[in-house]
């Protein structure tokens, strides 16, 4: 068991090569190296195509130019912390993508308290994560997802 201080892998989660379910375009907001490195691996070992941002602004200029790097539709899901390195919080990406992109699922991955992520679910209607987390937790709601498209 790998165990960083925000994610734990744990071994019942270890990825195997191909798709449960269909395959889907998942986009990771997130500044620890340690975490997008787990979840792009994970991630891609279960089929997924994956494309990591580290600032909000990075993946803002996506979203509100819709240009999907790599991708020629666009994200089945977005993968999002609230806290990152620059002016553009988090929670200004999710306001953005709700207004741009509002079909698209959304899941906040974040260390801040539990009454925040509170907040936060019932203000956007987005699943969370609050690490550290299991990264069975997230492939549980990945998979639960793909059942929708």
């Amino acid at each position: 068991m790998y165990n960083f201080s925000t994610l734990i892998f744990d071994e019942d989660a270890v990825p195997h090569k191909g798709v449960k379910g269909n395959a889907m375009n998942v986009c990771v907001l997130e500044d620890n190296p340690a975490i997008c490195g787990m979840m792009r691996e994970l991630l891609e070992l279960r089929g997924h195509h994956v494309t990591v941002y580290t600032t909000g602004w990075d993946c803002l200029e996506v979203i509100g130019s819709n240009k999907w790097t790599n991708q020629s539709q666009p994200f089945d899901l977005l993968l999002v912390d609230l806290l990152l390195p620059d002016e553009i919080q988090g929670v200004e990406v999710l306001a953005q993508m709700q207004l741009a992109h509002p079909h698209i699922p959304l899941v906040v991955i974040s260390a801040v308290s539990s009454l925040d992520l509170q907040d936060i679910q019932r203000r956007y209607q987005v699943e969370v994560l609050q690490k550290p987390f299991k990264m069975r937790d997230l492939l549980a709601l990945i998979e639960r997802d793909e059942h929708t498209h």
